[in-house]
């Protein structure tokens, strides 16, 4: 709007300090490195579109490329449970080590579990001539096999919460959220929009520069100069 303003006055034959100063030292500076920003932004918005476009067409088999290729800075399971979500839960993973601790947890469960019906089955005068103990002590032993057994029932339905948080339907949604729409659609989208905007500005950039007007103020020759150029006109035409 500036520069229009400049054209506008130039247009109009104002000159003056004032105009030359502003155009010269403050617009003119401004507006050329406004302008090869913008085609800077331009080119970088063009090139990061064009490699998230390039991306989206195959975004899962790239990121398991990745994965693989760093394979070694992951443990053998979390490598495994990863792909296996990437893949769409295509590629299952050995789940041989997991049951095994599944197993384990159900031993130690189950026995605890256990001692802890004994502790409660029993009655207060069982418990204190079965273990030698005083009535307080023998109250304080039944309420600790109560926890035990609220414990053990607490640990065995967090055990299969995480058993179901680690199922494909869990994370693949989170992943196709993150990479297939959020980057892929809105974020190549975005990078497209603002490549676009920015040539948009880079062009009529381009347009103001045409304006010279806007640089060098209107100079109408003075009537002896149109004189002289008059009598050498004529004087190159007789001859």
């Amino acid at each position: 709007l500036a520069m229009l303003a400049e054209v506008g006055f130039s247009a109009r034959g104002v000159s003056n300090r004032c105009t030359k100063f502003t155009t010269h030292a403050i617009l003119w500076p401004v507006f050329i490195f406004f302008f090869v920003l913008a085609w800077m932004f331009a080119l970088l918005f063009l090139v990061a579109s064009l490699a998230g476009s390039d991306f989206c067409v195959k975004p899962d088999q790239i990121v398991q490329g990745l994965l693989y290729d760093h394979q070694d800075q992951f443990g053998s399971a979390i490598f495994e449970y990863v792909i296996y979500y990437i893949s769409g839960c295509a590629v299952k993973p050995d789940e041989s080590k997991l049951e095994a601790i599944t197993t384990q947890i159900d031993e130690v469960l189950d026995g605890a579990h256990k001692l802890s019906e004994i502790m409660t089955d029993a009655s207060i005068p069982q418990l204190q001539s079965q273990c030698g103990l005083d009535k307080a002590a023998a109250t304080a032993l039944d309420g600790s096999g109560e926890l035990l057994h609220d414990a053990t029932h607490a640990i065995n339905r967090g055990w299969i919460s995480v058993r179901q948080m680690l199922e494909c339907r869990t994370f693949n949604p989170i992943y196709t959220t993150f990479v297939h729409d959020a980057f892929c659609v809105e974020g190549v989208d975005g990078l497209t929009w603002l490549y676009s905007s920015a040539l948009s500005m880079s062009i009529f950039a381009m347009l103001m520069i045409m304006f010279r007007a806007g640089l060098y103020p209107a100079k109408r020759p003075s009537a002896a100069k149109a004189k002289n150029s008059s009598l050498v006109a004529s004087l190159l035409t007789s001859e």
